[in-house]
């Protein structure tokens, strides 16, 4: 321990211990400096926000519209930099719509240091403005999994039956029907009620001013019964009116009521019944204006009544689109 000391003393007492001194602080105050002038660049992918976009328009695909943003300066200032200080945005107060406009990406910064230096990897963005269309589609509800043998699914229904959509046009006017997320139904024999939520998730453009709804899943008995097949007609139709089912195919199961009774010969109607049809119904006065309406279906025994009776009719309800017939020019 002597000698340790008496080390020490020597290096302290000896003529260049100064200079050692002096070059150790001039070393510490150079790695100080180099540490502060050490510089950082650092990219974040940023939303753009869409700003006072006139009513009746949307922006298509607005919800992929990103910008990368880079960030540059001194380490230690880039890194204290919260993401959520920085924001873009396109105003677009003065936009038309068009399918290929470049519109300016505006910046807002708050909290940023002087000395950082911020640059945006688009100062436009090629934008299609479209007008906003809202447009009432029916709604499927859609099942997974089997149901258990010798019974059959009867009607879906929704509550409510349709959602209205809204957004871009040429992506509006495409859709025809909306689906519910799947409800499981494996092994069921009985009917069953769920809450579920719209399946929106091909549709990230589209809005719907519903987001969960009520399904009914109706699973029918079919053991012992007779299975026919018929084609559906309309039920009282007007004149003035075209009318296309969906489908004009209807299942009718009849339960014999005697043991091995034929079903030879065994006469039924089925009906489609839109119900009454008038000018008023058509809010477009053009002539190309469609109405679609869910129409009951019914069976009706025209004779061997007492063999069978209709226990049920798949499906029970059809839609039915309902066109105005193009009046021609009379005859001279």
């Amino acid at each position: 321990m002597i000698n340790y000391v008496d080390e020490l003393r020597n290096i302290v007492s000896g003529r260049d211990f100064k200079q050692k001194l002096l070059c150790l602080l001039a070393a510490m105050v150079l790695w100080a400096y180099v540490g502060s002038t050490r510089t950082s660049d650092i990219k974040l992918r940023v939303p753009v926000e869409f700003r006072n976009l006139p009513a009746g328009m949307v922006v298509e695909n607005s919800r992929d519209q990103y910008v990368t943003i880079r960030l540059s300066g001194r380490q230690e200032e880039v890194k204290l930099i919260n993401p959520k200080n920085i924001k873009t945005y396109v105003d677009l107060e003065n936009a038309v719509i068009s399918d290929e406009v470049r519109y300016p990406v505006e910046l807002i910064k708050t909290e940023i240091p002087e000395g950082v230096r911020i640059d945006l990897s688009r100062e436009k963005l090629l934008l299609s403005i479209q007008r906003r269309l809202t447009k009432r589609v029916p709604i499927i509800v859609k099942t997974s999994g089997d149901i258990k043998e010798g019974f059959l699914f009867g009607a879906h229904r929704a509550v409510p039956a349709y959602a209205n959509i809204a957004g871009a046009e040429s992506g509006v006017r495409e859709v025809e029907s909306i689906f519910t997320r799947e409800v499981k139904v494996d092994g069921l024999s009985k009917s069953v009620t769920r809450e579920v939520a719209l399946d929106l998730d091909k549709y990230s453009d589209l809005s719907a001013d519903i987001q969960k709804l009520v399904v009914f899943i109706q699973i029918i008995d079919v053991r012992g019964l007779v299975r026919m097949e018929a084609k559906a007609r309309i039920r009282n139709p007007d004149e003035q009116y075209e009318y296309r089912p969906a489908i004009d195919m209807v299942a009718v199961y009849l339960k014999p009521l005697h043991d091995g009774e034929s079903a030879e010969g065994l006469l039924f109607d089925v009906m489609i019944d839109p119900g009454l049809v008038s000018a008023i119904d058509f809010s477009d006065a053009n002539t190309d204006a469609v109405v679609e309406r869910q129409c009951s279906v019914t069976a009706v025994l025209r004779n061997r009544q007492d063999d069978y009776r209709i226990m049920h009719v798949l499906p029970d309800a059809i839609p039915v689109k309902i066109r105005r017939k193009t009046v021609g020019p009379e005859p001279r």
